[in-house]
C-alpha cells in the first residue's frame, strides 16, 4: 500500500477517515492541510512530500543565527516579508497550495509561490508568526524550505547562499563582507 501523503510504501499501517498513512507526521501532514480546507491538493492522487525531521535544536539555532546570512527579512509598516528556496516545489498544485498558507496560520498573508525558481515569498505578521514557526508549518504539511546555516554546495553546482544572494540580493556585494 502506498500514503495517502506522501505516496510512500507503507510498512505499518495507520490509517485515518479511510486513508493510509506510512506515520504520523505524513498523518498530521494530511490533517493539518485538509483542517485548512486545502483537500482539493490531492485531488486526482496527487501526493506531497513527507515532512522533514528537524531537531528542537535546529530551531533554536536558527533563531540564534544571523537571518540575513541565508533569507531577506524586511520590515514593511507592521508586516514582515521573508523569501524561501522550496526544492519540493515540482507543478502547479504545489504552488497552488504553497500560495494558500494563510489558511494554516492568521498570521501568514500573502503567499507567492514561483515554480521556475521554487522560491516562496510570505507576507506575515510577526507579532503572530515568527520566522521558525513558519518553516515548522511548511516542514509540517512537507515542504521544509532549503535552509542552511553554513555554505556548502548542493548538488546543482551552486552554493545555496550565493544562490540566495543573487535572487534577493543583486548587484550586492558578497553578504559578511564590509562595504
Amino acid at each position: 500500500m502506498d500514503c495517502n501523503h506522501c505516496g510512500g510504501v507503507v510498512e505499518e499501517i495507520q490509517i485515518l477517515n479511510g486513508h493510509v498513512f506510512c506515520g504520523d507526521a505524513c498523518r498530521e501532514a494530511c490533517e493539518k492541510i485538509k483542517d485548512s480546507g486545502l483537500g482539493a491538493f490531492y485531488k486526482d492522487g496527487h501526493k506531497g512530500f513527507k515532512p522533514k525531521e528537524y531537531s528542537p535544536e535546529f530551531y533554536e539555532s536558527l533563531a540564534r543565527k544571523n537571518k540575513a546570512t541565508y533569507i531577506r527579512d524586511r520590515y514593511i509598516g507592521m508586516q514582515k516579508e521573508i523569501n524561501f528556496y522550496v526544492p519540493q516545489m515540482r507543478d502547479e498544485r504545489d504552488v497552488w497550495l504553497l500560495s494558500r498558507l494563510f489558511h494554516i496560520h492568521i498570521g501568514i498573508g500573502i503567499c507567492t509561490a514561483i515554480l521556475s525558481t521554487k522560491t516562496l515569498k510570505v507576507v506575515f505578521d510577526g507579532r503572530l508568526i515568527s520566522i521558525e514557526d513558519i518553516i515548522e508549518n511548511l516542514n509540517s504539511i512537507g515542504y521544509g524550505p532549503l535552509i542552511s546555516l553554513k555554505e556548502k554546495n548542493h548538488g546543482k553546482g551552486i552554493h545555496f547562499l550565493s544562490f540566495v544572494e543573487k535572487l534577493f540580493f543583486p548587484g550586492s556585494k558578497k553578504l559578511g563582507q564590509a562595504g
